[in-house]
């Protein structure tokens, strides 16, 4: 590091799922965060990220994501051509400071915060495009249909035949309208872990990991950051549309959107439980993390689809009146 980004100091790992994740000191005190993507990922996917980040730091200045740090050379990730980090990229960002999400309590003004910052990201990221953002993802709720393998080796009989039905009823009823949807690049994974709260505990303070961003229906990732607010009660609804509301008070949602809503949450918590199992049957040692909140996810599913989409509908178009703007464009 010293080498590279002129960065000298301790370094301990972080826990992470795909990425290796490490954080350093540097000797004057101030934190940054050093990520080395896996062996084989192409420079084209580091690259998307780079270009992300350069293009929410200029359209949303005032967001708190990650500032990428130039190497020396001034690019902002290098790629080794030798020794034990050959091949794979390493980028360093500025360490955001605030709790995750997960490890606050949760309030109403909380979760519109939730909405409206994810909403006002969505729009930094309005006309950026890069061709890895088209790759094939298996957490992208677009192609939900293709998890059907992954499904399949789930037991019980009992879950995979839940999980099945749902793929099915996504592929002849949900996709067919989601394709005619506006689509762009969007975050795609705006959980509990990647965002980070203020010590006030109701502003956001920071919004992590971009690794899941992709091209998509823009409502997706709308669904994707309420399937993270459902409550543990029996009706777990209620958060998750305070979430969307924060949203729509930004960004509005149309007719059609807010209509599929309730079928995009389904679908991205059918992915929540298919897709660790599948990676905990293929990496037994790193179970444990993967699988870390799949029950969880099994209970509030269960209790999603014990609610009928048409009430979930009509609470969501309660809270979310479309036709005329909510807030200021940009404020959050």
């Amino acid at each position: 590091m010293a080498r590279e980004f002129g960065l000298r100091g301790a370094m301990r790992r972080l826990e992470g799922e795909v990425d290796e994740t490490f954080r350093i000191d540097d000797t004057g005190g101030t934190p940054f965060l050093i990520k080395l993507a896996r062996a084989g990922e192409a420079e084209e996917a580091v690259s998307f990220q780079a270009g992300l980040l350069l293009q929410v730091q200029r359209a949303a200045p005032d967001l708190p994501v990650p500032r990428l740090l130039p190497a020396v050379n001034g690019a902002y990730y290098v790629m080794p051509q030798a020794g034990p980090l050959e091949g794979r990229s390493v980028r360093v960002t500025s360490f955001l400071p605030g709790q995750p999400l997960r490890a606050v309590r949760s309030t109403r003004r909380l979760r519109e915060q939730v909405g409206r910052y994810l909403a006002v990201l969505g729009r930094a990221l309005r006309g950026y495009d890069h061709p890895a953002a088209h790759r094939y993802l298996v957490w992208d709720i677009q192609h939900m249909a293709s998890l059907r393998p992954m499904a399949c080796a789930i037991d019980p009989p009992e879950r995979r035949k839940i999980l099945l039905g749902q793929i099915d009823r996504f592929e002849n009823s949900t996709a067919p309208v989601l394709s005619r949807l506006r689509a762009q690049v969007v975050h795609n994974d705006f959980n509990s872990d990647n965002i980070l709260v203020g010590s006030d505990r109701v502003s956001v303070s920071g919004i992590l990991d971009f690794g899941d961003a992709v091209y998509t229906p823009l409502v997706n990732d709308v669904a994707v950051m309420a399937a993270y607010q459902l409550s543990d009660d029996q009706d777990p609804t209620v958060t998750a549309i305070d979430a969307i509301a924060g949203y729509h008070a930004v960004t509005e949602l149309s007719t059609s959107e807010l209509a599929l809503l309730p079928r995009l949450i389904i679908a991205r918590m059918v992915t929540r439980v298919i897709v660790p199992e599948w990676r905990a049957r293929q990496s037994p040692a790193n179970r444990r993390y993967l699988l870390r909140d799949t029950a969880r996810a099994w209970t509030q599913l269960n209790r999603l689809l014990a609610i009928p989409d048409e009430l979930i509908c009509q609470r969501i178009a309660k809270a979310c009146p479309t036709g005329a703007r909510n807030a200021r464009t940009g404020q959050h």
